[in-house]
Formats: structure tokens, sequence, C-alpha cells
């Protein structure tokens, strides 16, 4: 088992609160097993994690409404589970997709500047869906920090630096492109520090903290 697979078990505890299922019977396959294979084959399952329900699908009403938002609904009533969010192992090539790595190039020396950390994880969940499984923080002047300045020609700090396969998330790199910048080695650097209201962050042009407009 992948550890940093994505989790099925919010989803799970949803579907065992629909007002008109009741699930009878729940069993956790390995993707590796006979019958786990089977049921990869005889429904093209592209992405695990998956869940199917089988049984009286028909019969639940608001489930069936539902449900084509986020999987199938096959022949012969069975629901499959087809909208997996990063990170997921494709089936057909074995290969887990949507790892992701993060350089958070942080300020801590200069008053008020916002936590690189605390900012950039909930950025990075909330618009982008995403959850390094590596993260690094480095102060920007640090020896690691000023060759990340260098390299990538920073300007306001503090910024992140994420790579990876960002091509198994839905709508990225278009959503990158008005808040950042793509580089020759792949790796995608935030640079719109503007886009994030009420917070000062350092210019280094001019060598003082900035304050980002409030909400308008």
């Amino acid at each position: 088992q992948e550890k940093n697979l994505a989790s099925l078990f919010p989803l799970l505890q949803q579907l065992r609160q629909f007002p008109d299922l009741k699930i009878i019977s729940e069993k956790t396959l390995e993707k590796d097993s006979q019958e786990a294979v089977q049921l990869i084959q005889k429904y093209q399952i592209k992405k695990i994690p998956s869940i199917l329900l089988q049984g009286e699908t028909k019969n639940a009403a608001a489930l069936s409404q539902n449900w084509p938002k986020i999987g199938s609904i096959e022949s012969d009533g069975t629901m499959v589970l087809r909208s997996i969010t990063p990170i997921y192992l494709e089936t057909n090539t074995g290969k887990v997709r949507g790892e992701i790595n993060a350089t958070f190039v942080s300020v801590p020396d200069k008053n008020g500047v916002f936590d690189a950390n605390e900012v950039f994880m909930q950025i990075l969940q909330n618009a982008f869906g995403i959850k390094p499984i590596e993260k690094e923080i480095a102060s920007y002047n640090s020896p690691e920090g000023k060759a990340l300045v260098s390299k990538y020609g920073l300007e306001k700090l503090p910024t992140f630096i994420i790579s990876g396969d960002l091509n198994a998330y839905n709508g990225f790199p278009e959503s990158w492109k008005g808040i950042g910048s793509l580089e020759p080695d792949n790796s995608f650097v935030f640079r719109q520090l503007e886009a994030i209201r009420g917070l000062s962050y350092f210019d280094l042009n001019k060598n003082e903290v900035v304050e980002t407009p409030q909400q308008q």
C-alpha cells in the first residue's frame, strides 16, 4: 500500500450517512488480488484507490442523482468512483501520479512578514488540492535560500517553488499562469504576492516590507 495515496475515508463516511442507502457489507481489496484485478478489468478502472457500490443501487435515488458528478453507473447498476484526486495509482501504467515536492523560501527575520509554511500550505491545499510529499523550508538569507533567490531571480518573499507530477492535477498548469512562472527546470515559482490580500511581504529590490491591498 502506497502511503501517500488519497484517502477515500471521508467519502465513505458520507456514503454511510446517505438517507436512502444501507451499506450491508464492506470489504477492502488489495489491487493485486484476483478479485481486484477482475473488477479493474471488468469496469475499466483507470485510477485507484476507488470505491464500487454493488447491489440495489437504483433504489438509492439521492445517490443516483449525485453519483454521476464523481463516477459512473454501469449497466449492471454498479457505481464506480472515477473522479480521484491525486495522489493515485494509474492502473494501466502502474505509476503513482501526483507526487509533488515543495520548497518554501521564508523570511524569518523581518517583522510582520507572514509565515510561509502556514499560508502556502493552505494555498496549495485549498487552491490546487496539493499535499506535498516532501517539503523543505529555507530562510532567504541562508546559503540555500540565497542560491534559490539567485537561481530563480526571486524579488518578493516569502515564496514557494513546486515540482513533480503537476499534470495529474486538473486545471494545472493553466491556473498557475496568473500567479507564477514555469521555469526551464520544470519548477513552478509563485511570484504574484499581491494576490494574497492583507499580508506583509518582503520586497528584495526595495529592501523593505510591503503590505498587499486589503480585501476589495
